[in-house]
């Protein structure tokens, strides 16, 4: 034998041949690492006769030839007899599957059909966006030009009406939502316009907002007196073409007329806010109505006052100041400018007052004026107001006078 043989027989006899593979031995090669394949476990004989079983063919049926013609005369087993001997019961034979039911077909979506409208539209003062459906003829703009400066919002010529056309292209796309795409390019026609022109709208005057079965009524999405479309206050009128074209329809345009002043009305009279305070010492320079700056600014900023404003054609032509006291209200100034006085404007803004000193539920609406300005005394007796007292040489002197001037104190009852 060679040493290398006599070597391996000593360490089997020493019984360390496992642990010489196991740790590494002074001075010895690096062994290459192999796996050993796992011994396959037997099968029990029982589970083989059942897999013998499983492969067997199908017994023969009658109409096969029988086993005696072969030459053999012993009876043929079947599976499932031995199966039943060794006490399994048959295994169950597998259900066939249920056809699939087919899916109805659903018929091809056809395509929505695009609205079709158009509209005209000129702003009036940047506040007020005039609409009527169609292209307004030029005897609809003249009888809208005479209605607003009959209601005090134009003075001079009509603006330039601009026409809208929907769909904008007619053969270029399918819609996929009609109505939304629609409502989507009225917005972004008038926010277009109102942005290049600096506009600052407060209401829409819809003309024709009657007929409300037209692509447009939907569009414009009106609800409560609001376009939903256009996020604005609406006021409805009849169809410019009806106020036109019928005979009949002079008192149609006399209650139009009626409601459009109305409409307007509310929007030409507003209150003032801090927004508003250059415009507002403006007017009180010119109109001597004897409030400070400083008083001024502070009731822009109180929540128990209101300065009332007179709007017209972006002009503060009159405002009103009115404070809220424990049981009363208090009318602390009036002016409007010299230019435009004897035109109705202190009357209107009066109205105003009353309607907030009302809103606060004051039992009196209170002021005091000089015993001189007749004009305004005048106003104030034919609102209602009586005399309550005086105060004697309360007013400094008008400038080009002498003497110091006494305040009449007046009261309007309210509850």
């Amino acid at each position: 034998m060679t040493p290398e043989v006599v070597r391996r027989h000593y360490l089997d006899a020493m019984g360390i041949t496992a642990w010489a593979c196991r740790y590494q031995l002074p001075n010895a090669r690096p062994t290459e690492a192999c796996e050993w394949e796992e011994t396959p476990t037997k099968t029990p004989p029982r589970e083989r006769l059942h897999a013998l079983l499983d492969d067997a063919p199908a017994p023969r049926t009658r109409s096969q030839p029988a086993a005696a013609e072969q030459g053999n005369t012993s009876p043929v087993a079947s599976p499932s007899a031995v199966k039943a001997l060794l006490g399994h019961s048959p295994a169950a034979a597998p259900t066939p599957e249920a056809s699939p039911v087919p899916e109805p077909r659903v018929p091809p979506a056809q395509p929505a059909k695009p609205l079709s409208f158009s509209l005209s539209c000129a702003c009036v003062g940047g506040r007020w966006l005039s609409v009527c459906e169609g292209e307004m003829s030029p005897v609809e703009q003249q009888l809208l030009a005479n209605m607003l400066r009959a209601a005090g919002v134009l003075r001079g010529e009509l603006p330039t009406v601009t026409h809208f056309k929907w769909p904008p292209m007619a053969t270029a796309f399918a819609p996929e939502e009609p109505l939304e795409e629609a409502q989507e390019g009225v917005a972004a026609f008038v926010a277009g316009a109102a942005s290049r022109q600096g506009w600052q709208l407060e209401q829409v005057l819809w003309w024709g907002a009657e007929e409300t079965a037209t692509d447009l009524a939907r569009v414009m999405a009106l609800t409560d007196g609001q376009s939903q479309t256009l996020a604005l206050p609406v006021w409805q009128g009849p169809s410019l073409a009806v106020l036109t074209q019928q005979a009949s329809a002079k008192p149609r345009a006399m209650a139009a007329f009626g409601g459009l002043r109305a409409a307007v009305e509310c929007r030409v009279i507003c209150r003032l806010n801090a927004a508003h305070r250059v415009p507002l010492h403006t007017l009180e320079a010119a109109a001597h109505s004897g409030a400070s700056p400083q008083q001024l600014d502070e009731a822009l900023a109180d929540e128990q006052a209101w300065v009332v404003g007179y709007w017209q054609d972006d002009v503060l032509m009159g405002y009103a100041l009115v404070a809220k006291l424990p049981f009363d209200a208090e009318l602390q100034a009036i002016g409007v400018l010299p230019d435009c006085q004897g035109q109705g404007i202190g009357q209107r803004l009066l109205n105003k007052v009353v309607a907030v000193a009302k809103q606060w539920q004051a039992e009196r609406l209170l002021l005091e004026v000089r015993a001189g300005n007749q004009r305004a005394i005048a106003l104030y007796q034919q609102a209602g107001f009586g005399e309550d007292g005086r105060r004697k040489e309360y007013y400094p002197a008008v400038k080009g006078t002498t003497g110091r001037e006494d305040a009449l104190l007046m009261s309007l009852p309210l509850a």
